[in-house]
């Protein structure tokens, strides 16, 4: 098993919540693994983050034009080969991270606000 394998364990207790209002942005980046300990049965244990999972809790019905998530699969922006995930509200948006990260942004929110919750999927360390 590599260390991006393994069963999840938890979620990272950092959870974020990002509010993006217009014109605000997250440039094109690379998510990273962290280490963290999560309480488990009352026992702390070891853990990495691998997976980066996003919950938007808002979408054009709310007003928000702009702010989708766009993936670029060959480490370069390029519109051709560009995978935009636009906000629905409710949807859950989970992509790997650390090694196996793709470069990804946040576009600019035309109108209105974006708010997303941020945790991370963890795995025994």
């Amino acid at each position: 098993m590599s260390d991006r394998g393994g069963e999840p364990i938890g979620l990272s207790p950092n959870i974020r919540v990002y509010r993006y209002t217009k014109g605000q942005f997250f440039d094109c980046h690379y998510d990273d693994y962290n280490n963290v300990t999560l309480e488990i049965d009352s026992k702390p244990v070891q853990a990495r983050t691998t997976w980066t999972l996003l919950l938007y809790l808002t979408s054009a019905s709310e007003g928000c034009i702009g702010g989708e998530t766009v993936f670029y699969p060959h480490d370069r922006q390029s519109a051709a080969e560009e995978i935009p995930v636009s906000l629905q509200t409710g949807m859950l948006l989970l992509h790997k991270h650390g090694d196996d990260c793709l470069l990804h942004e946040g576009r600019e929110v035309r109108q209105g606000e974006k708010w997303v919750l941020r945790t991370d999927l963890c795995i025994k360390r």
